[in-house]
């Protein structure tokens, strides 16, 4: 499996060729080890200094001008936001001071997530998708392939020019307010198929080959072919996660084609402990619907929903009857 996806999500990975000898990570788990030289991007507090954003470790003293503050682990592999929170006074920092924490300046804007393909330290290549917010740090939905405003990217360019310039491979950068709050060496896993069927190939020969041969984005946009996506987030009780991932294949082509949507992917592997699944306070992230229909992706979020209740409730129902319910 030289495409290193969770097993849940094979549907958007298994029908690309890959190389044997060619490994692509989508998990930062798996992309630390591979990249020694440039593992020190998973270090937030490095990369907000970097920037010149006020921060520190915890147990240093902020200043009380920048109140509210955020915290955050310094390093968090698992993503989703694990124990991340804002605090408000000098006071509520000192109290909940957390080992292996950071605080920083409390950034406002816009959060894009950015994944970049890079050569030799050149980006060559940038698609930008814009978090909604949900309840208690969850994303309610991301609008996938948005224009930003040019300093945004122009910004990141230059950071990964100036400070990852003998890296090749995929970047995801996440920014808010035009500042970078995190690093990862791979792209997002979550919506390839958004992107187009030139994607995944082209990040094997990037890999493989060391070379693009995806679009440039200045093809992109004098052809204005980039359309935009969207990825509609699940969050609910961990308990839906285990029932969602007894749904056989079947049943989630069923769902896409009622819905006219790309792919529903679950994100729990039954072969993983649930505790050991990062979740943010407003729940588990159950399952992901990607299309180009906000609407329709939306309603599939519903149903899926209501489905994976029945079957919690040890009824025997099938998907039409959860879309009659």
């Amino acid at each position: 499996m030289p495409i290193l996806f969770n097993p849940p999500s094979r549907r958007l990975f298994e029908s690309t060729d890959c190389p044997a000898e060619c490994i692509i990570p989508t998990a930062d788990r798996d992309a630390y080890p591979m990249n020694p030289k440039f593992r020190w991007v998973y270090n937030k507090l490095m990369v907000a200094e970097l920037q010149g954003i006020d921060c520190g470790p915890h147990w240093t003293q902020p200043d009380n001008a920048i109140f509210p503050i955020f915290s955050k682990p310094i390093f968090n592999l698992g993503s989703m936001g694990a124990e991340a929170r804002a605090i408000a006074t000098m006071d509520d920092y000192w109290c909940s001071v957390t080992p292996g924490h950071m605080w920083s300046a409390l950034l406002v804007g816009e959060h894009y997530s950015t994944d970049i393909a890079v050569l030799a330290g050149k980006p060559v290549w940038f698609s930008h998708a814009r978090g909604t917010p949900g309840p208690q740090q969850t994303f309610d939905y991301w609008e996938v392939n948005v224009s930003v405003d040019p300093s945004v990217q122009a910004y990141i360019a230059t950071f990964v020019k100036t400070h990852l310039a003998e890296y090749t491979g995929m970047l995801n950068m996440e920014t808010i307010g035009g500042k970078i709050i995190e690093i990862h060496l791979r792209f997002s896993p979550q919506w390839p198929d958004l992107y187009g069927s030139w994607f995944l190939p082209s990040i094997v020969d990037l890999y493989s080959g060391k070379r693009w041969t995806g679009p440039s984005n200045m093809e992109i946009y004098q052809t204005k072919k980039t359309r935009v996506g969207y990825s509609v987030v699940l969050f609910d009780e961990e308990k839906y996660a285990s029932v969602g991932a007894t749904l056989p294949d079947s049943a989630l082509r069923q769902l896409e084609t009622m819905f006219s949507v790309e792919s529903i992917t679950l994100w729990y592997n039954p072969k993983m402990p649930l505790e050991t699944y990062p979740r943010p306070p407003g729940g588990f992230r159950v399952a992901w619907i990607n299309g180009f229909d906000l609407a329709q992706c939306e309603l599939a979020r519903e149903v899926l929903r209501n489905y994976l209740h029945l079957l919690f409730e040890k009824k025997d129902v099938s998907l039409d009857q959860a879309v009659c319910n």
